[in-house]
């Protein structure tokens, strides 16, 4: 007997692959927003979050590594990823959030004496939490490169065998 087999069309499974990607990035938008959400406006308790956390940060580390270990360039197309891009939006998310929770956690106090002890807060948590991800994304750029180095050279050796 002979199996059947479905053949599928092409443009039928980049859709698919486009709906999916598109639900990823749904899903990662609303665990975010639930856990900001959490954080600052209900006050909750790191455990009531802690899953929406994990599962955005999970979601996000499987995405790198498994890229990366596919061979997909995280450059993309626009070229290499800027650092200095990438340090400044993720200092600037980071302030907000964290400045927005400080500052309803302690106002009466920064009210009391002065609004200086929240600036100087702030200024670390930029500095800081860009500096974090400035490092973060070059060890990412770094592994990126030598990955895509091995393909390359995999591919110059396939080519001259034949």
């Amino acid at each position: 007997m002979k199996k059947n087999k479905i053949i599928r069309d092409e443009r039928v499974i980049t859709q698919m692959n486009r709906i999916q990607g598109e639900a990823y990035i749904i899903i990662s938008v609303v665990l975010f927003s639930s856990v900001i959400v959490q954080q600052i406006f209900f006050d909750a308790p790191f455990k009531q979050y802690a899953v929406e956390l994990f599962c955005v940060v999970g979601i996000a580390i499987y995405t790198i590594i498994r890229s990366i270990i596919a061979g997909i360039n995280l450059e993309g197309t626009q070229g290499k990823i800027n650092t200095f891009t990438v340090m400044f939006f993720v200092g600037m998310l980071v302030t907000i959030i964290q400045g927005t929770k400080n500052y309803i956690a302690y106002s009466e106090m920064y009210q009391r004496d002065g609004m200086g002890y929240f600036i100087a807060v702030l200024v670390v948590l930029f500095i800081s939490s860009s500096i974090l991800g400035g490092l973060v994304i070059m060890v990412l750029n770094y592994i990126n490169k030598i990955r895509q180095q091995s393909i390359q050279r995999a591919l110059d050796e396939e080519e001259t065998k034949d």
